[in-house]
């Protein structure tokens, strides 16, 4: 049984793969699942179902997405798991923001988390999913969601969390584009590496050893927020959700 049995590693790593794919991609078949691992449809339908029973996934019709466990896990990363449960409670209430596509990032390092997402009625070049990860450093430059940090925010997640990503520039040019840009707001739509424009507003959640944690609006790239009335229906939201 466990680790003394090494022949069950394959297993595992496949199971990992199938995760890291859905996350990238979103829902899919067993057979794009089966193309993706390379395994006859034979195999792959084993593994899902197994992944099924344990709950890594979760079957939507004919296709397969990422399951409860995982959710549960993600959601030890917000440092409050209740939060999530408001955040599906409010979302769909508000009125500026239930067509619209809005989701909770953790950001980890150079890397933001989606932990979770509401979809709107809007097409979008990125759709997040909870489990998908996006760069927040496209060359020198940070992505949108690092504006709604503070400097100190945008560094601390640097420092406790860069062990674990590999992208991004060096310290110093990071630290000197974070003085400039990170304030913790962001009071316009930015064009983000995804192609979508995002509003972003921090949630003051968790022990300070947590990563941060943004709640993100996703916006097609031809949509502007010229009145503000977005940017004010995500802070509301933003306070509604944390309030508890």
């Amino acid at each position: 049984m466990g680790l003394n049995q090494p022949e069950r590693a394959p297993a595992v790593r496949r199971a990992m793969a199938v995760l890291a794919y859905l996350a990238q991609e979103g829902p899919s078949s067993a057979a794009d699942i089966s193309k993706e691992l390379g395994l006859p449809q034979s195999s792959t339908s084993d593994l899902v179902h197994t992944m099924l029973a344990d709950g890594l996934l979760r079957r939507r019709q004919d296709l397969f997405t990422i399951g409860p466990l995982i959710t549960d896990l993600a959601a030890g990363f917000v440092g409050d798991a209740a939060l999530l449960d408001r955040f599906a409670t409010h979302w769909p209430r508000h009125p500026e923001l239930s067509r619209h596509t809005v989701s909770i990032q953790t950001i980890l390092g150079t890397q933001s988390l989606c932990v979770d997402v509401r979809l709107g009625n809007y097409l979008l070049p990125f759709t997040p999913r909870p489990g998908s990860r996006s760069d927040t450093w496209k060359g020198n430059l940070g992505e949108p969601v690092l504006t709604c940090l503070t400097a100190d925010e945008a560094r601390a997640t640097l420092t406790a969390f860069g062990a674990f990503t590999a992208h991004g520039p060096d310290r110093t040019t990071a630290d000197s584009w974070i003085s400039l840009h990170s304030r913790g707001i962001q009071p316009t739509p930015l064009l983000a590496g995804t192609g979508n424009l995002e509003l972003n507003a921090a949630l003051p959640t968790g022990p300070a050893s947590s990563p941060p944690t943004v709640l993100t609006l996703h916006l097609p790239p031809e949509m502007e927020d010229t009145s503000g009335t977005l940017a004010d229906g995500l802070a509301e939201l933003a306070s509604t959700i944390t309030a508890g």
